[in-house]
């Protein structure tokens, strides 16, 4: 094979592709790691307010039901690696772990840095050639040949210095993540490069985001946070969504845990045109009775 053949090549170096790479690593194996980003785990090192909440001690059967009616794709590949096996796995890593309110594992430290350098170290170990400001701009497979890409790669943010380069593959691993965040990478590339292949794409809608809302309400009460609150989501004077939690009020709308699990719900309901209210209880557990004798003795 020519030098510039690999066996794997792996499309962007967060979590998902430094697992990929580790875990694909062989003796015989010649893979490539390509981020078009200057550092790897952009997003990694920021998730979570930098703390990296990485996983849930939720059962498999409530974790799938977050994922909505189309969670249930995710079962096989959960009963094959599910939350506790993440955990070992970065165990393993150096990386401990403790348990916090809502069922959410943080790194020990509360540092996803330290998250997405236990991955690096670990590539590193294995020889892993990474390849950062290196952006994929061609990606195409034709019968019984390898994959063809074509990369431009800069040795630094300085643009004059970018070289074109062809690559070829016998396989491709497309870990670019969502469409969330393009500042670290995030854009959606992924998916036009599995749609150029004959992959169907669902289409993108936007979800755990905040949520911005008509009038004023929420400004006046900027940075007012909530705790064990119900917010429910109404269309058509019909109940659509519910979450019990934490929430806070942002300058434009509503955010934090429960909103952002909400989110997803309120974005399809909106992309069908439809007009949607947020309704927030704030004593649950008190039904209207209880609330009046609470109030008065208050």
């Amino acid at each position: 094979m020519p030098q510039n053949h690999y066996d794997i090549v792996i499309i962007g170096a967060g979590p998902a592709g430094l697992m990929a790479a580790i875990e694909s690593a062989g003796a015989d194996r010649k893979i490539l790691l390509l981020e078009k980003m200057p550092h790897p785990a952009m997003k990694l090192k920021i998730s979570g307010k930098g703390r990296c909440n990485l996983t849930n001690d939720a059962d498999l059967k409530e974790f799938i039901a977050h994922f909505g009616k189309n969670g249930r794709f995710l079962k096989f590949a959960f009963s094959e690696f599910f939350s506790g096996d993440l955990l070992r796995y970065f165990e393993k890593l150096g990386i401990q772990f403790r348990l916090e309110r809502g069922g959410r594992y943080f790194p020990r430290d509360d540092n996803a840095t330290d998250v997405a350098n236990a991955l690096l170290k670990k590539a590193g170990s294995l020889h892993i050639p990474l390849w950062t400001h290196s952006k994929l701009i061609r990606l195409a497979k034709s019968p019984d040949q390898p994959f063809a890409l074509t990369i431009h790669r800069r040795k630094s943010a300085d643009y004059d210095d970018t070289q074109r380069i062809q690559i070829t593959a016998d396989n491709v691993v497309l870990a670019t993540g969502g469409k969330s965040y393009p500042k670290t990478g995030s854009d959606g590339a992924g998916f036009r490069f599995a749609a150029q292949l004959g992959q169907p794409i669902t289409p993108l809608l936007p979800s755990l985001v905040p949520i911005e809302t008509k009038g004023n309400t929420a400004g006046k009460l900027v940075g007012l946070s909530l705790r064990n609150v119900n917010a429910s989501v109404w269309c058509t004077n019909k109940k659509a969504d519910e979450r019990f939690g934490e929430m806070v009020f942002t300058d434009s709308g509503v955010s934090g845990p429960i909103i952002l699990s909400l989110s997803k719900t309120i974005v399809r309901l909106l992309d069908d045109n439809q007009e949607v209210s947020l309704s927030i209880d704030l004593k649950p557990a008190l039904d209207p009775n209880m609330l009046d004798q609470r109030l008065l003795r208050e």
